[in-house]
């Protein structure tokens, strides 16, 4: 942690790519460990139960809405209480700020940043990288850290719709799914989940 800050100059901003909350979760408690940090930004697709709590709205389940970064697609974070009783409702609303953006958002996005850099972003990346372009364009002057959650080419026609690119396939991926798979039948006891755990 002081090596962040030494390095920059300041505690920086985290935008966290969010659905299950649980790396914002994994965030906050490097905070409360004393990682030196200026916040947090939950950035979420449209699936944005947690930015409207953010917002002041009450924290409700609802319908899972389907989007390009799939994994985010959570209408009912389970993480939701273990956040809340870390922080509660108070240091949670100023400690975290909540950013949804929509599908064309997050590919003009991944657009935007292979334009200028060549980076391939993931669309969980990207929707982290609009949130922080909202937050530069509102005025953050902190460093600003995006987490990059995913490997572009685990959703390679959708980087490609926005890129014109299609990402490589790592070694390691192109094994796994060349690997044969292999499903066991257990009935749904504790006894027969024993059973196929230690090989019984």
């Amino acid at each position: 942690a002081r090596i962040v800050e030494a390095a920059m100059g300041e505690a920086p901003l985290f935008v966290v790519p969010s659905g299950n909350l649980g790396n914002l979760t994994a965030g906050l408690l490097a905070r409360a460990a004393g990682m030196p940090v200026a916040g947090f930004v939950a950035a979420h697709n449209a699936n944005r139960a947690f930015v409207d709590h953010l917002g002041g709205g009450a924290m409700e389940a609802r319908p899972t809405i389907p989007t390009p970064s799939n994994a985010m697609d959570v209408g009912a974070p389970s993480n939701f209480e273990r956040v809340a009783a870390l922080l509660g409702e108070d240091e949670l609303r100023r400690v975290v700020t909540g950013i949804s953006v929509t599908d064309d958002e997050t590919r003009a996005a991944m657009r935007a940043v292979y334009e200028s850099t060549g980076y391939l972003a993931c669309p969980h990346t990207a929707v982290g990288l609009d949130a922080a372009r909202r937050r530069r364009e509102a005025g953050e002057t902190a460093p600003v850290v995006v987490l990059a959650t995913a490997h572009p080419a685990k959703f390679p026609d959708e980087v490609a719709a926005a890129t014109g690119l299609r990402p490589p396939e790592p070694p390691a991926l192109a094994r796994l799914r060349s690997a044969p798979s292999r499903a066991v039948h257990a009935d749904p006891t504790v006894d027969a989940l024993v059973r196929v755990i230690v090989g019984g």
